[in-house]
């Protein structure tokens, strides 16, 4: 199945904070939130496939969650670059980003059926950022 992610893919615990809430008791209670940029591109990231890969797992993936083990290969074009002029590449947490992406959205069932990530790459276009997302499922021994 293959799906591109329009918009900027961000990192979710590069940047994450600590937010502090108070329960019914009146206790307070210290969470880990998620980066704002993370939470701003989980909402806001626009997921499209084609007509042809809706039904590579036997069924279409808006009906239900995939549910075996896949491999994920990811090409993140970003849009912004470091300082040495190469792409932003924290390569681990847009993986971990992407997996709770996908999740939170309803394509797998959970981020723990992704088992791989070979092919995953990042790389830089300031002006179309995006995630291109092949999912294959795998056998495991």
């Amino acid at each position: 199945m293959k799906l591109t992610i329009y918009g900027a893919p961000r990192t979710k615990k590069n940047h994450g904070y600590v937010a502090v809430t108070t329960d019914k008791l009146g206790r307070k209670r210290r969470t880990h939130q998620p980066s704002k940029a993370w939470q701003k591109w989980a909402k806001t990231a626009v997921i499209e496939t084609s007509t042809e890969d809706r039904d590579v797992f036997g069924v279409s993936w808006g009906a239900i969650q995939i549910s075996v083990p896949v491999n994920c290969c990811a090409i993140f074009y970003c849009d912004r670059k470091s300082r040495t002029g190469k792409p932003i590449s924290d390569a681990v947490g847009h993986y971990q980003g992407l997996a709770d992406l996908l999740e939170r959205r309803g394509i797998v069932a959970d981020d723990c059926w992704i088992v791989s990530w070979d092919g995953s790459r990042v790389r830089y276009d300031k002006d179309n950022p995006r995630v291109e997302v092949e999912l294959v499922p795998v056998e495991e021994s």
